[in-house]
């Protein structure tokens, strides 16, 4: 009997580690840290921080939010679609943080009045 309650035991056990997993995933928040194009191109940007998501802005200001994307050529290319380097006005890289940024920026609060 002692057996089989230890069993169930290790089933909840990773049933509940799944979904603190799955509930520290939708908890995520995503940032854009927009990158200056003064200094450094955005084919360069690429090519150095190999990003997984970045969003672009073009001359007619229409955004793109692309994965994975890679230089090819005069091109910025991602799965189907493919943006003129020359066209790109504003580039973003997108970070996940599991922290929202207004929590890490927030004073520590006291708790009944203890500092």
């Amino acid at each position: 009997m002692v057996q089989g309650q230890n069993e169930g035991m290790i089933r909840y056990r990773a049933r509940a580690v799944l979904l603190l997993f799955l509930l520290l995933n939708l908890t995520a928040c995503q940032t854009w840290n927009s990158v200056s194009l003064d200094a450094i191109s955005p084919a360069q940007v690429i090519e150095e921080d190999q990003p997984d998501r970045v969003r672009v802005t073009m001359q007619d200001r229409t955004q793109m939010e692309l994965e994975r994307s890679v230089v090819d050529g005069d091109e910025l290319v991602a799965a189907g679609e493919s943006v003129s380097l020359a066209d790109v006005r504003l580039l973003e890289i997108g970070k996940i943080s599991l922290v929202p940024q207004d929590a890490q920026l927030q004073e520590p609060q006291t708790v009944a009045g203890l500092t």
